[in-house]
């Protein structure tokens, strides 16, 4: 039989899934740094630039400029630590799962004197709705290692794809009300009038740019949260039905691992507001599925006996 839900509570897992938290913040105070940033810098190259050459021409080049900029940033800054965040993250689920680290595809783990330093920077305050032990249900661990490893796996897909849906409907919510408030705007005062501040709409404008970043990259990270969901689907029936052997079995969690890993790499960081006030639920629900799916596979097992 399987031990995760025991492996799980171990410290050396809940300081990897403190750090790989941390990890997560830091890269959406980044982000957060890069937005505002990058929208101040803005409006004030404009009002400078406008009083003082009056060139669209200055206006624009300065402005893409700081898109340039705000782009590095995030490429040599962001990301990596995104990246890092994800490596965390496997590192948990390769000690939970008892799965193997894949040095040939990702290099060498996280260094533990690394992880240890970003957990120690840990706000439990900021998490104390959503504690860090029992990540998976205890009924894992009454069905071999080989089917326990899946059901966890499996159970990590669903929950994502609605808590991001969920975000871009608020999200998309907010743009739709800015945007009737700019025709409000236009309707009452007349377009000349509002002209009058377009320098101010124009400072703004790179807004529009993360929302359309925001809202391209949640939606590619939906669709490929349900390609993972239908492979999954489509092994499920074989998992269940005891048509794989161990060796099958073992291929399959880790190719189930290697396909979140990847999303996990790609996919935009939610807001921590919005994300700490929907994920505990979340969560809950994922410990239910864990267990609901080893339910599942011990039904079959008794089933074919």
């Amino acid at each position: 039989m399987s031990t995760i839900s025991k492996r799980q509570n171990e410290d050396i897992h809940i300081q990897q899934l403190q750090a790989q938290r941390r990890l997560y913040d830091e890269v959406r105070k980044i982000r957060w740094i890069r937005i505002i940033g990058l929208v101040m810098l803005n409006a004030i190259w404009i009002v400078i630039a406008t009083l003082k050459w009056q060139s669209e021409l200055i206006i624009v080049g300065g402005s893409s400029l700081f898109i340039v900029i705000e782009l590095l940033l995030n490429e040599f800054w962001q990301d990596p630590i995104h990246k890092k965040a994800a490596f965390v993250q496997e590192l948990f689920d390769c000690g939970v799962l008892d799965l193997k680290w894949k040095e040939n595809l990702y290099g060498d783990p996280p260094p533990a004197n690394e992880v240890a330093r970003w957990a120690d920077r840990y706000d439990e305050k900021k998490y104390q709705k959503s504690p860090l032990s029992n990540w998976y249900s205890q009924k894992v661990d009454t069905i071999p290692l080989v089917y326990g490893r899946l059901c966890c796996i499996y159970s990590n897909i669903d929950w994502d794809v609605s808590l991001r849906m969920m975000y871009l409907k608020h999200f998309w919510i907010a743009i739709f009300i800015f945007i009737i408030f700019i025709g409000v705007l236009i309707f009452f005062w007349g377009l000349s009038e509002v002209n009058k501040y377009s320098i101010i709409f124009a400072g703004v404008l790179p807004l529009f740019r993360t929302a359309w970043v925001e809202t391209v990259g949640n939606f590619k990270s939906i669709q490929n949260l349900k390609s993972i969901r239908t492979m999954m689907n489509r092994k499920w029936n074989e998992v269940k039905n005891g048509k794989l052997n161990e060796s099958e079995l073992e291929q399959a969690a880790r190719d189930w691992q290697n396909e979140i890993l990847h999303h996990r790499q790609l996919s935009p960081v939610l807001p921590s507001k919005y994300y700490l006030k929907t994920r505990p639920k979340q969560e809950d629900d994922m410990n239910l599925s864990s267990g609901a799916l080893a339910v599942e596979i011990s039904n079959a097992q008794k089933a074919r006996k």
